[in-house]
Order: structure tokens, then C-alpha cells, then sequence
């Protein structure tokens, strides 16, 4: 076979993604997908069935197509449509595998932490999620991306999934779908123009949907990426075609070798991390019927392959992997400082082969405690099942890689760094055979307390189903199961302990056959005790452990709901990428819920927390009065503060924008330079000032972003026009913008500093912001604030304080504008307005329950049309757009937020950060 340039050689590739990158950096387009060509000449005509032969046995985790001479294996899942479950699958991020398994588990770790391909793939999740979204009555779009191994590539992955709201077929999803950011760009417009004019090829069927319809309107479709097209005229003559994404920070020297590495019919297989595991009895047990869950299933310290285990949860309905883990060809003998990212990587196989289903991990006894570990650090895992648990992470059972087993070291790591560890105690003589070893573990646990408060195993967000023996002789798995119970429930974190007192360390699960006693080890109990947990928990373990916390058990998988705007829910549009390893939120309370606020453990402090910024369930940023900058990345439990100190630590921080755990902007509202700006890239461990305010009468209230670059800042007006900052490197300098497009404001006429929302971005484009004081208007633009129109309303102005103080925007068209008069602030009568064109035009809301200072749409499981208010005299909630309100709770608040994946936050007086629960 013999290869030459298609369409454009290396070079002249290069020079395209060189002139993307200006257009990039122009504001024209966010991301571009630039694709080229090669054209392959055979010595004699090529045999389709022996490629797709070839492709299927080296890319089995791909879907192979042939249709009328293009054939290929995508990794790309477009559409699924099956009963009224919708699942899709996004690739964006790309890294070539070497065969060196410890170097690609190296490789997978850079990938994971690049902020190119990060932002790739986050424009390609938004735009799929976003043209979802209206055929979907919920979405899943999970925060952060797996990396999914191929043979000789690894990619950034998001499965999506959703159910149908309304009659469209598989193939109207597709077209809905098509062109995906992965293929074209973001916007889907500017980047297909950007196409046309750069790449200098037709693409032909190279990125178009590949896949089948039956006669109700299920079906599956792929993308057709990494294909050939055999010339219909020539046989021996194939043109290959594969494409890169293209985001601000590529590199026009190493993108032509990226798509030259993508893989073509004849790429050869790399052995990767999973090939030593399948060397050791890798098996893969499938239902007879339509797969459920995904699960994994381990053994314990006895090293064996749960074959038997495997194939039951088959028979109910699982796809189940189960091996060898340790002690075998290629791997650690004992365990002994044992990757957790072993077991990320099987249930990347699992995700791989089932996309879209519930996620599993059955451990029992050591695996138990690395499924709890890992479920703790890998969020996509919906349900730990573990078997004979313990709640601290202990130290090495058996030799590791050096073959030595003393000093003690930690059984397992992650990212390369042991997890601490509560060693054994030394002092302790073993009895005579069989040995119970329990004792051994509770003078060990009673040892050293300071030890084992490190060692605790938090959990993940998954619900986790405990089954233990009251008379396990090996270790404490019953007192071990009730601590682990209370972390979970201290955590929000669904848990059930079944336990049986008879019972002894080697539980049995229905349809099993027990195990044969060891003459050296004591387990307690019998075969008929050791069935009971077992047999219990498979019953009452919410019915099916595998279920999502917010499926209806039965009813398959109803994913929760995420808002597919670029940045916080309904509100902002502001971007919010999370880091991988971010916890997914509690359920989000289902219409007709009674609402309630739980309060997260925050410090002791005397700071008002006007500012907020959460970007997921888990990432939450808080700022406000005495130079207050607070940060947590799970879920509330604790909060860093990251305060920028100095000559900043009694600035007051009305406002706050964050992307993601490390990136994010503060305002300072005050009079003259005391309205200022800082940015942190580092969590907050340090603070660059961008921006100090030199107008005496100039005093800054809020700002937005549209994107990571490019956003507003707002302040009072100045000479008769409200004064605009804009941004175009996120933050990083600012700019006075021109009022030359912006009507006059009326004398008197101000802002409030209360929330942050006063002015709100959505979209690509569109912008309001409000104010009050001697008239309560809504100010709407459409081309990010170069040009203004204002509409009148209903809500009563005060220049003594009343007006409008939040704005809360769902799309394009729909807004709800609430306030009051802070001086009066038990008042609410006639202080909220809605609009369903935009802001062309407003009319009354209802009454809310007093002064209202912030304000956010809530998810849609709570109601398509449901809005929250907050205040310092309490919270209101409506179901029906704003038009009616009621108010569920009578503390005080003064900001509130929804996030992407659903949760809802809040803050407000005397350090209180809160989120939104269900009564």
C-alpha cells in the first residue's frame, strides 16, 4: 500500500490550523474541527470484508460500518435511541498510546489534566447537550470527562444520556445532533464557514451519521470518523480521512502529526494497562437480554477470579467483568501500593462496551475497601456494593513490586501517591489454626487514632450498599460498616447496611455456591448464616443496587436533569467546567417537592457572602465582605479559605466567577479604587490585580461572562450612561466599553450590589442588566453591549433603596426580575416582574414573601417554568415562571445559583453557604 498527501500536505496543514488559531483568537469561532486527507493506492483491488474483518477484531470497543463503500470503526456514539432512553457519546481530546502500559497510565493522567483538550471536549459536550436538550424531558451530562483507551489512541469521553420528551425518531436525533462540535466547531455556523475556507477538500460522508432506524423509530448512529472511502471506479485506490479539534490553545506544529496518528484501516494493535489483566483471566459474563448495568465484580486477599459471582449478576440482567487483580503475570504480588487507577481502568472496558448504563463495583473484603476508595475518586460509579467492608484504608497485605513487605506501606495509591494508611500492630500474637485476625485489626484501629482519622474512606456520591456478618472473624466488617455508614449519611451519600449477626466474613449471594473452609484463616459463621446478608441485601438493597439514586427502580435508567447552557443553570451562561473527579449532585427535588436549605459546614466567620459561584454539585466559590474568598471541591465539607489578603482584606468581594477549581475572578464593589478586580489560575493560592478603578464616581455591582474570555463588568452610571467593563482574556485585563449604543439613564438611577445578578449574560451573545433607585428598568442587549434597549416596569423604584436587585434568565426569553426595598425588607408586595419575549416587554409577577435580593431558575425536575427568590427575610419558590410565589423558608440569604449538573446554592450573612435539598 502506498500513501500520499490528499488535500493538503503537513505543511499546509499546519499553516490552516495556524490561521484557525488567528480566528480563534479573533473572536470568530470558539473551537474548529479541521479534518484532511490521504489517498492510500493498492497493488490490486482491496477486499472490503478483510478490512472490516481486521477492524472489528482490532478496535472491538468501537462500532464498525460498511455502507456503500465507506467503512471504518468509530468511537463516537451520535445518537442511541432504545424505549425512550436517548444516549450519546462525545469525543474530544485526543493523546497517542505507546504500548508502554505505566507510561500511558502516565499519558491518560496529562490528558485528563490538559486544559486544551479539557476545553475541546467541553464545547463539544455544551453544543450536544444543548441541541438535546429540547427533545429531553431530563439529561445526565456528567461533569467531567473518562478517558477511554483504544488500542492505539486514548480520548477524553462523555456519555450522555436522556429520556425522550417527545416523538422524535432516532433519525430526527441525528439530525438534531449533526454536525456535533466534535466534527464542525462551536459556534456550528462560524466553524463550518471556517471549514470552507481552510480545510480545501470536500469532505464527502467523512463525519456524517453512520447507522440504522427500525420501524419504530429506535435505532443507533454513529459518526463516521477514522474511515476510508474505496473509489467506486478504482478498487485499489482508498481515501483516508480523519480530523483534530482546533481550540485556542493548539499548536500548528503538533496538530498534523495528531491527525496523521489517528487510526486507519490498517493500524496495528497496541498492548495497553488492560491486556496484563485479560493475561490473567479477564472475562466478560453478558445477559441474555438487554444489559442493565455494568458491573464490576472482585474478590478479596485470595486473588481468584469471581467467575461465579460474574456470571450470576449476568443472569440479572448485568454485563459483569471480573480477574485476576494482583499476584499474576505483570502484577504487584501482594497487595501492596496497588493503583487504583487498576480498577479505573476496568471500568473504563465496562463503560466502554455498555455506554450509557448504570455503574458498578461488587468488592468483597480488600476490594471492598478499593471499591469505596475508588468510588470516592471516581465519580462515574453509581452504586458500590461492598461485600464485608472496612471504613479505613490499611496497610499492605503481602509483598509489593520490590518483594518486600516491612516497613508497612499503604495498600493502594492514586496518581502515584500512597493513600494513608492505618498500619498493623506488631505487638499482637496470632492464636493457634485456623486464625481469627479480628483482634488484630481492633488493637490496630484503637492503636493509633490519629492514623486512622487519616486513613477514613470518604465516599463517593453513589449509593452504597453495606453487607456485613455480626461474627466475622477475620475483621470488625459490621462495626467497620455502621462508621462507614455514618461518612456516607454525614455526606449526603444514599447508604444501607445489611447485616446479619450469625453471619461470618464470606458472604454468599443467592445462586451461589459457598466456599470451602480454610484451614488456616477463621472467617465465622456457616454456609446458612453466610447466606442470610447476602440473600437480605440483594432484596432490600433499593431493590436493584445498580439503580441511579433518581431512576424509579424498574422503570430502566431516568437520568437527572442538567441545565446544557455553558456556565451556571438558567443564570449566568457562565462557563463551568469541572475538573475530573467531581462529585455529581444530590437528586434534584422532584416537582411538588417541599424545598429546604442545608446548611455546609463553613467556618466561623462574620463575613457576608454576596458572592457566589458554584460550578458544580461538588466546586462551590463564595466571596463577600472583610476581603472574604472561600473555596470547596466536595460538596460543602469543607471550605479553604483563599482569601487574597493585604491591602485587599477589607475590601468588600460583591461578586464572583469561576470555571472550575483553580480559575476564577473577584470583584470588589466600592467607591473609587476601592471597585477593583483580581484573578487566581491557582485555586486561589495567589491573586493577580487586573483591574483598579480610577472614576470618583464610578462603583461596580456585578459582572458576567459569556464564555471563558469574553464577559461585563457593570458599575453605576457615570455621565448619564451605565458604565460597562468588558473583558476578552477572561479576566485577565479589562477595558472601559463604549456607551455610544446605550440610551441615557435617568437621574437617580442606579445598580445594587446584592448578588452578582444584576447583570446577566446568556447565549453567544445576549446580556441584561437592571437597577433602580428613581426607576425600576431592564436594560437588554443582544450583541454582547455595543448596542441597548431598555423596557419599563411594574416594580416600584425608591431612591432610597427599592427597585429591581436580580435578574434570572432561562435562554433567550424567558426572564424573572425580582427586588424590594432593603430598608423595608419584610415588604414584597409587587416586587417581581416576568418576560417571555426577551425583555421586550414585561407584566406583574406575584407578591413575594419580602425583600429579594438574588434570584435563579431551578432545574426542570422541579418544574419546567421553577424559580427560587432569596432574601434577608427568607426564600420563595414558584412553579409557574414567577407569576405566583411561596415562601418555604424565613432565614436569611442573599445570592443564590443553580449549577450545570443541578444543584443549587446559596449564601449569604455570618459565613452561610447552603444547598437545596428535599423535605
Amino acid at each position: 500500500m502506498r500513501f500520499a498527501d490528499g488535500a493538503l500536505g503537513g505543511a499546509s496543514y499546519a499553516a490552516a490550523v495556524a490561521r484557525a488559531v488567528e480566528r480563534i483568537a479573533a473572536g470568530e469561532v470558539e473551537k474548529v474541527v479541521l479534518a484532511r486527507d490521504l489517498e492510500a493506492q493498492a497493488d490490486r483491488a482491496v477486499d472490503q470484508r478483510w478490512l472490516l474483518r481486521g477492524l472489528a477484531e482490532r478496535y472491538p470497543g468501537c462500532w464498525t460500518f460498511a455502507v456503500d463503500g465507506l467503512l471504518g470503526a468509530t468511537p463516537s456514539l451520535l445518537v442511541r435511541l432504545e424505549r425512550g432512553l436517548v444516549h450519546s457519546r462525545v469525543l474530544a481530546g485526543t493523546i497517542r498510546r505507546t504500548g508502554d502500559d505505566a507510561h500511558d497510565l502516565a499519558l491518560a493522567g496529562s490528558l485528563a489534566r490538559s486544559s486544551k483538550d479539557l476545553e475541546e471536549h467541553e464545547y463539544a459536550v455544551r453544543s450536544l447537550a444543548e441541541a438535546l436538550a429540547p427533545h429531553c424531558s431530563s439529561m445526565n451530562v456528567p461533569e467531567s470527562p473518562f478517558v477511554l483507551h483504544l488500542p492505539n489512541v486514548m480520548h477524553l469521553a462523555t456519555d450522555v444520556a436522556g429520556v425522550l420528551a417527545d416523538d422524535a425518531t432516532a433519525l430526527r436525533l441525528a439530525a438534531a445532533l449533526h454536525p456535533t462540535a466534535a466534527v464542525c466547531g462551536t459556534p456550528t455556523e462560524a466553524a463550518r464557514e471556517l471549514i470552507a475556507a481552510l480545510e480545501g477538500m470536500d469532505r464527502g460522508r467523512y463525519s456524517g451519521p453512520v447507522g440504522w432506524i427500525d420501524g419504530r423509530g429506535d435505532g443507533e448512529w454513529g459518526i463516521a470518523l477514522r474511515c476510508a472511502e474505496v473509489d467506486p471506479d478504482d478498487a485499489t485506490r482508498l481515501r483516508l480521512l480523519a480530523g483534530c479539534g482546533i481550540v485556542a490553545g493548539s499548536d500548528p506544529d503538533a496538530e498534523p502529526g495528531r491527525v496523521g496518528r489517528q487510526p486507519g484501516a490498517g493500524a496495528r494493535r497496541a498492548d495497553g494497562p488492560l491486556d496484563a489483566l485479560q493475561r490473567n483471566g479477564f472475562e466478560w459474563h453478558r445477559p441474555d437480554g438487554a444489559v442493565r448495568a455494568a458491573v464490576l465484580v472482585l474478590s478479596g486477599s485470595s486473588g481468584r477470579v469471581e467467575s461465579e459471582r460474574a456470571a450470576l449478576l449476568a443472569r440479572h440482567g448485568a454485563l459483569a467483568l471480573t480477574c485476576r487483580w494482583f499476584g499474576g503475570a505483570g502484577q504487584p504480588p501482594g497487595i501492596c501500593e496497588v493503583p487504583l487507577e487498576t480498577f479505573t481502568k476496568m471500568l473504563d472496558a465496562l463503560q466502554q462496551k455498555a455506554p450509557g448504563v448504570p455503574l458498578g463495583f461488587v468488592g468483597t473484603s480488600k476490594t471492598a475497601e478499593a471499591a469505596v476508595a475508588v468510588a470516592a475518586r471516581d465519580h462515574r460509579l453509581d452504586a458500590v456494593v461492598a461485600l464485608a467492608p472496612t471504613h479505613v484504608a490499611w496497610a499492605n497485605v503481602g509483598p509489593g513490586a520490590d518483594g518486600v513487605t516491612h516497613p508497612y506501606r499503604s495498600s493502594w495509591t492514586w496518581r502515584g501517591r500512597p493513600l494513608p494508611f492505618v498500619p498493623y500492630d506488631d505487638d499482637w500474637t496470632p492464636g493457634p489454626e485456623p486464625v481469627s485476625y479480628r483482634a488484630l485489626y481492633e488493637r490496630s484501629l484503637a492503636r493509633d487514632p490519629g492514623a486512622v482519622s487519616a486513613a477514613l474512606l470518604h465516599p463517593g456520591p453513589g449509593r452504597h450498599l453495606l453487607v456485613a456478618g455480626g461474627a466475622d472473624a477475620l475483621w470488625p466488617a459490621l462495626p467497620s460498616a455502621h462508621a462507614l455508614q455514618a461518612l456516607c449519611r454525614k455526606a449526603s451519600v444514599p447508604v444501607e447496611v445489611v447485616s446479619t449477626a450469625t453471619a461470618g466474613h464470606r458472604v454468599v449471594l443467592p445462586g451461589e455456591r459457598p466456599l470451602p473452609p480454610n484451614p488456616a484463616r477463621a472467617f465465622g459463621g456457616d454456609d446458612d448464616a453466610d447466606r442470610e446478608p447476602g440473600r437480605t441485601g440483594l432484596a432490600a438493597g433499593a431493590r436493584h443496587p445498580f439503580a441511579r439514586p433518581d431512576a424509579p427502580v424498574g422503570s430502566g435508567h431516568a437520568p437527572q436533569h442538567r441545565r446544557p447552557s455553558p456556565g451556571r443553570a438558567g443564570h449566568h451562561g457562565r462557563p463551568g467546567r469541572s475538573p475530573a473527579g467531581e462529585r455529581p449532585p444530590p437528586p434534584p427535588p422532584e416537582a411538588g417537592a417541599d424545598p429546604s436549605w442545608s446548611d455546609t459546614a463553613t467556618p466561623e466567620s462574620a463575613a457576608r457572602l454576596r458572592g457566589l459561584a458554584p460550578v458544580s454539585s461538588r466546586v462551590a466559590w463564595v466571596s463577600g465582605s472583610l476581603g472574604t474568598v472561600w473555596r470547596t471541591v466536595d460538596g460543602g465539607r469543607h471550605w479553604l479559605d483563599v482569601s487574597p489578603g493585604g491591602d485587599a482584606a477589607a475590601l468588600e468581594f460583591r461578586d464572583i466567577e469561576a470555571w472550575d477549581s483553580r480559575n476564577a475572578v473577584i470583584m470588589a464593589a466600592g467607591e473609587g479604587e476601592d471597585s477593583r478586580f483580581y484573578r487566581t489560575s491557582d485555586g486561589g493560592a495567589h491573586w493577580t490585580l487586573t483591574y483598579t478603578n480610577t472614576e470618583p464616581t464610578a462603583f461596580y455591582d456585578c459582572f458576567s461572562f459569556w464564555d471563558k474570555r469574553n464577559g461585563l463588568a457593570m458599575s453605576d452610571p457615570v455621565d448619564g450612561r451605565w458604565r460597562l467593563l468588558r473583558t476578552t482574556d477572561g479576566g485577565r485585563s479589562w477595558r472601559v466599553a463604549s456607551s455610544a449604543g446605550m440610551p441615557a439613564t435617568l437621574p437617580g438611577e442606579a445598580g445594587f450590589a446584592a448578588s452578582g445578578t444584576c447583570l446577566v449574560t446568556s447565549g453567544r451573545s445576549d446580556v441584561w442588566l437592571a437597577g433602580g433607585g428613581t426607576a425600576s428598568r431592564v436594560w437588554r442587549s443582544s450583541d454582547r453591549g455595543r448596542t441597548w434597549r431598555v423596557t419599563a416596569t411594574s416594580i416600584p423604584a425608591d431612591p432610597a433603596g427599592a427597585g429591581i436587585f436580580s435578574l434570572a434568565v432561562r435562554g433567550k426569553r424567558s426572564l424573572v426580575a425580582v427586588g424590594g426595598n432593603f430598608n423595608t425588607p419584610e415588604v414584597g408586595t409587587d416586587f417581581s416582574a416576568v418576560s417571555t419575549d426577551g425583555g421586550r416587554r414585561f407584566r406583574s409577577g406575584g407578591d413575594l414573601g419580602g425583600y429579594r435580593s438574588g434570584s435563579a431558575w431551578l432545574p426542570r425536575r422541579l418544574g419546567r417554568a421553577a424559580v427560587v427568590a432569596v432574601g434577608p427575610t427568607g426564600s420563595d419558590l414558584s412553579r409557574d415562571g414567577g407569576r405566583s410565589w411561596t415562601t418555604f423558608d424565613t432565614s436569611s440569604l442573599d445570592s443564590v445559583e443553580t449549577t450545570r449538573d443541578g444543584a443549587v446554592w446559596a449564601s449569604g450573612a455570618a459565613g452561610r453557604v447552603a444547598v437545596l435539598r428535599t423535605r
